[in-house]
């Protein structure tokens, strides 16, 4: 397989992940999962900001395609190293996808099993094939 369908391969696993941490939270409160959802997708846009603006693999060389192209097409380029405000800010959006919902998926072991298996796969997968070639040199993920 291709660099470029595992990236799309990790983001579908991640955007799965979100949406059954969705239905666990719509369970209990409709309301709580579409701020959870409209959290996660600025969180995730918060990424592209801070991240994909810097990779030099924006558009159509970007191996997860949607963000490389949001990036190139929406947000002005920047350079440099990333910065200790740029970690934070993946932080805090991995804070909000991946810590946010758990008290609803902790009651219901089976989703907060899959929710995990899920968001596991899709680290391996951007670890071990999608950082292999990645042109980003300045990204802590990518291989020297």
């Amino acid at each position: 397989m291709t660099r470029r369908l595992h990236g799309r391969i990790s983001l579908g696993l991640l955007f799965v992940a979100v949406a059954l941490a969705a239905y666990a939270i719509f369970v209990s409160s409709p309301a709580r999962a579409a701020g959870y959802v409209l959290f996660a997708a600025g969180s995730a846009m918060l990424v592209v900001g801070v991240f994909c603006t810097k990779c030099p693999e924006q558009g159509v060389r970007c191996a997860h395609g949607v963000p490389g192209m949001l990036a190139e097409r929406f947000l002005r380029r920047r350079t440099g190293p990333y910065t200790g405000w740029d970690y934070a800010a993946v932080a805090l959006a991995a804070v909000v996808i991946l810590l946010l919902p758990q008290a609803w998926l902790v009651v219901r072991p089976g989703l907060f099993l899959v929710f995990w298996i899920l968001v596991a796969a899709a680290a391996i997968e951007i670890r071990t094939c999608v950082c292999l070639a990645c042109g980003n040199a300045c990204c802590p993920l990518a291989r020297r």
